[in-house]
């Protein structure tokens, strides 16, 4: 038996939708009330990716977006140094945007070495993350979940 966070009913755990990355592994709200949550939002006419837009386009998820990203920069200056000069090199055309090495879809810079600003290789986004795993760049990443 668990109690749902939501109505506060206690239900068998068959009544919870498995969730790995809560402690007990099942959501603290039960089925029922998570259905009922669900119609109630149908029927107003929010569905999911509505919901997603209008937060997205709230004061407060901008608000988090911008803290998140004067953090990283905060974090990071080196990487932001690079992605300047590469910006500027860019605009005044000492750099010319090619298209992935891999597979020749449009690409970003990868700097192998933040050092040598301007020393990138072009990878399409899918590419590009594959980089940073074979770099072992990404392992903070494997390690939260």
């Amino acid at each position: 038996m668990k109690g749902c966070t939501r109505c506060g009913v206690e239900h068998p755990l068959s009544e919870f939708y498995r969730d790995a990355t809560f402690p007990s592994g099942y959501r603290p709200e039960c089925k029922s009330w998570t259905r009922a949550q669900r119609r109630a939002r149908t029927a107003a006419g929010l569905t999911q990716a509505a919901e997603r837009l209008r937060y997205q386009r709230s004061r407060r998820y901008r608000a988090s977006v911008a803290m998140n990203t004067r953090r990283w920069k905060e974090r990071n200056p080196e990487k932001v140094q690079a992605e300047r000069a590469v910006a500027d090199a860019l605009r005044r055309g000492t750099l010319t945007r090619q298209a992935c090495e891999v597979c020749g879809a449009k690409a970003h810079a990868h700097h192998a070495d933040y050092a040598r600003p301007l020393e990138v290789q072009w990878l399409c986004p899918l590419h590009h993350a594959r980089q940073h795993v074979a770099e072992g760049r990404l392992d903070h990443l494997r390690a939260a979940r």
